[in-house]
């Protein structure tokens, strides 16, 4: 009967129906009759409300009817209800059937209502603890991957055996700002360490000359100009006398002429003006490149020469010029990197540089060379900056920062063990970053190669 159920149904549905008596009704599913001689299993596997059943609809009347079947074919079931006055009602557990699409009415298949046996119940009980079972299994393989995820295994590392040397903070080029013109300085717009951009107007110079000289030739312009008019009315007059043959050719001719120098003259007044024009706005003292103002080397009211500096500037790209002792100088060639702790620079990340160019002489028993930082900031011209050069490279063991804590003064690391997670002091080196390990740590003592860390 059971494979015959396989066979033909789809997905077992388990029911506890109480008091199923009570919701018989018309409308019911035809051919829903249980098998008589069976008896009623003893475990209830699952239940469905009073509520849900009233919302199967009209076809719940033949599960109630079923259910009764069921009831009064079980054995002694008439002489317990007599017994309990006929108030007692039993749980009937029955396992429904759902027939398979298309595959006809089960009025002429089976029986489509079968009490639940012992064997179903067990088997959903065993489903039910191999759920539970994977469901643990899957939460400590997270919980050992998560705590695999926070373990170090402490290597050996190649690092460069850094040397740290002192810098100072050059700019590529100091760059004199310089008057145009001679005069007084009226206006004096930058200070020490403001920065300016290439064009900006940083002093004014002013030439009380010019502005003579201006007026003067403002006013000659004004002569040339009416002058200029009055040849040409002359022009006019006299080119109809000569039409009409009252005056000779040549008068024409000198009329013209006067005409024209009147003219040029004006021409020339104006050029002129536009000149000492020119000189009155090249008094505007430009910055030549981007930069920081270095030095002022002018006040209000300073008088100066065509040509006087008036500030320095230092343009913005500043470069670190090291002084490396000379035992060192074998280890040192253009395209090295150099490195540049945070605090140096006035924030907490490392900067990294690339030596630029190396001086083939040595001053004072030190190799000169400069190296180029990118995005290093804003400092002063002339700071002073400690840089670690490579020496050479040598092997280490580098952990990252978070695996160690400091109690009292000493350093500890949690290292794994046989009997779990024991504190082992260590001694702390030097900070080595790098691309891997950003917050790497030289750890000088305490580890070895091999040995597990865990994240406290």
């Amino acid at each position: 009967m059971a494979s015959r159920l396989d066979d033909i149904f789809e997905y077992p549905y388990i029911r506890n129906y109480e008091n199923a008596s009570e919701h018989d009704g018309s409308g019911g599913r035809s051919g829903q009759r249980p098998v008589e001689g069976v008896g009623e299993p003893a475990s209830v596997v699952d239940r469905m409300s009073v509520d849900r059943r009233r919302t199967v609809g009209r076809r719940a009347g033949g599960i109630a009817r079923a259910a009764r079947l069921h009831r009064l074919a079980a054995p002694g079931a008439a002489a317990q209800g007599r017994a309990g006055g006929g108030a007692a009602r039993r749980p009937i557990h029955l396992l429904f059937h759902r027939q398979r699409p298309g595959a006809g009415s089960v009025d002429h298949a089976v029986p489509g209502v079968l009490p639940a046996g012992g064997e179903e119940i067990e088997q959903g009980k065993m489903i039910m603890r191999e759920w539970m079972t994977l469901g643990l299994v899957a939460a400590a393989t997270l919980a050992t991957t998560v705590a695999r995820a926070d373990n170090f295994t402490v290597q050996a590392r190649p690092v460069a055996d850094e040397k740290a040397v002192f810098a100072t903070v050059e700019s590529v080029s100091v760059v004199p700002a310089r008057g145009r013109i001679g005069g007084t300085i009226i206006q004096l717009g930058v200070r020490e360490g403001d920065p300016v951009k290439r064009g900006q107007s940083i002093a004014v110079i002013a030439d009380e000359k010019l502005t003579l000289q201006l007026k003067a030739l403002d006013a000659q312009i004004d002569a040339l100009q009416a002058q200029s008019n009055q040849a040409q009315t002359d022009f006019t007059r006299i080119e109809g006398l000569v039409e009409r043959g009252t005056l000779p050719r040549v008068k024409l001719d000198e009329a013209r002429t006067a005409l024209n120098v009147a003219e040029n003259g004006l021409r020339a007044r104006t050029a002129e003006r536009a000149v000492i024009q020119q000189q009155s706005t090249e008094g505007q003292v430009l910055a030549p490149a981007d930069g920081r103002v270095l030095t002022k080397l002018v006040a209000v009211g300073s008088v100066v020469l065509p040509g006087d500096p008036v500030a320095t500037i230092a343009q913005q790209d500043f470069k670190l010029r090291l002084r490396v002792p000379e035992r060192h100088a074998k280890f040192l060639k253009a395209g090295d990197k150099v490195r540049v702790d945070g605090d140096e620079l006035g924030g907490r990340a490392v900067k990294s540089g690339v030596i630029d160019l190396v001086y083939p002489q040595i001053e004072d028993g030190r190799v000169i060379a400069d190296a180029n930082v990118d995005n290093a900031g804003e400092y002063f011209v002339g700071d002073r900056l400690r840089v670690w050069v490579s020496g050479g490279q040598r092997r280490a063991l580098v952990v990252p920062a978070r695996y160690l804590t400091t109690r009292f003064g000493i350093d500890y690391v949690r290292l794994q063990s046989a009997k779990g997670a024991i504190s082992v002091p260590v001694q702390r080196g030097r900070e080595s970053p790098s691309t891997e390990i950003p917050d790497g740590i030289e750890i000088l003592s305490g580890v070895r190669a091999g040995d597990v860390l865990v994240q406290p």
